[in-house]
């Protein structure tokens, strides 16, 4: 039941923009927008999509690729490895809850750093995949900040 974490440890303003008051000469951080919904289903799905496949082959490159430059800087492929080595080991299948809509334990957001929290679950009695994933906009897109993923009984409080 121990949760599995990767996590940037670089500053998460890497994906916002600055935008310079010409008045005052301040800078201050542009936030991006919430996404739609659908949108934060589809990036909760790649993201279990992703780590599944990356548990099944042993090859983290994908998962490493779609991180913003923070998480590449305080991640390797062979840490990566390690920290999912947990789920590896039970074979849990995360890739079982594509077909399920991701519950929201904790009202998505976009923080003043520009870091978008999506904490959730997918509801699979008896057992639950619980995920807990940052995402930073960087290059045009919200990219993988942090990610904790964890296989636990359903009834496990929030």
């Amino acid at each position: 039941m121990m949760p599995v974490a990767a996590q940037s440890k670089a500053s998460p303003q890497t994906g916002t923009g600055v935008k310079i008051d010409m008045r005052s000469g301040r800078a201050r951080l542009v936030v991006p927008p919430l996404p739609s919904e659908r949108v934060l289903s589809r990036l909760v799905w790649t993201s279990m999509i992703t780590l599944d496949n990356a548990n099944r082959t042993g090859d983290y490159s994908i998962l490493y690729r779609l991180g913003s430059p923070g998480f590449q800087q305080s991640q390797n492929l062979q840490s990566l490895s390690a920290l999912f080595q947990p789920l590896r080991d039970a074979r849990v299948d995360v890739g079982r809850v594509i077909h399920q809509t991701p519950e929201f334990y904790l009202s998505p957001g976009v923080d003043e750093n520009g870091i978008m929290r999506l904490r959730g679950g997918f509801d699979d009695r008896p057992r639950q995949i619980r995920f807990d994933i940052l995402f930073d906009y960087s290059t045009g897109a919200w990219r993988i900040h942090g990610i904790s993923v964890v296989d636990m009984e359903s009834r496990a409080p929030r």
